[in-house]
């Protein structure tokens, strides 16, 4: 039997799912299955979609708390996709060096070509042994720096997600 409550949950579900796919649908019309950045995305909008609604809505003692949480965890996949770590990391570098000038050369006989990474400021062979090392080491240390920033958000949401509902 079809009651009063059955019908009024009917629609306020059908509305609810419009107002949804309407904040939705900007993220989802963008997605694609070839990228983390994507996924990443996605995450975020859910992340910033719960955080305003337990700001609002929400009626359990922790859930400002909660909120600030999914806020850092924004922040982080912020950081995540813009992915400016290499950049940031390499600021003094290219200060002390010159910004990096890229060239290619083809190889005879072969389809590869060779890329050769040159810095104004490198005068001598000692110059660029010591460039190269610095880079080696600033690259691994942007990959650290990267790495923990997703081990950190992945380490909130793991110690939340099953406390982060009303």
């Amino acid at each position: 039997m079809i009651t009063l409550s059955k019908i009024s949950d009917f629609f306020t579900n059908i509305k609810r799912g419009i107002h949804s796919t309407i904040k939705w649908l900007p993220v989802i019309w963008k997605d694609r299955q070839w990228d983390h950045e994507f996924f990443n995305i996605i995450l975020k909008h859910k992340l910033e979609l719960m955080s305003k609604f337990y700001k609002q809505y929400g009626c359990h003692i922790n859930a400002k708390a909660d909120a600030e949480k999914m806020d850092t965890c924004v922040q982080l996949l912020d950081r995540i996709i813009k992915d400016e770590y290499h950049e940031n990391t390499f600021l003094d570098h290219d200060k002390k060096w010159g910004e990096a000038e890229l060239t290619t050369k083809d190889i005879p006989n072969s389809e590869f070509t060779e890329l050769n990474i040159n810095r104004p400021f490198i005068k001598s062979a000692e110059d660029k042994s010591k460039e190269k090392e610095e880079s080696r080491l600033l690259f691994k240390h942007s990959e650290n720096l990267k790495n923990k920033d997703i081990e950190l958000l992945y380490k909130i949401i793991s110690d939340n997600i099953l406390c982060w509902w009303d």
